[in-house]
């Protein structure tokens, strides 16, 4: 899984997803069953930026998390 910022006309939102595609469309799905997100055209992801990928160590036998660059950590 990967972590992504996606960015409409109105706001800013972060999505865990597969893909950028996934990420889009869990954004979207949110968004068209409130329904009171503004207009439809407000909704259009206008930029999806990839922020980190999951990090899974399964080789690792303590529970400290490591951090480097682009890693998000569940």
């Amino acid at each position: 899984m990967k972590l992504y910022k996606l960015i409409n006309k109105i706001g800013t939102y972060w999505v865990v997803a597969k893909d950028p595609t996934e990420a889009e469309s869990k954004l979207m799905k949110l968004l068209e069953a409130g329904d009171g997100y503004g207009f439809s055209g407000d909704r259009v992801v206008r930029e999806i930026h990839f922020i980190a990928d999951q990090v899974i160590d399964t080789d690792r036998t303590d529970t400290a998390p490591i951090l480097t660059h682009r890693h998000l950590v569940l």
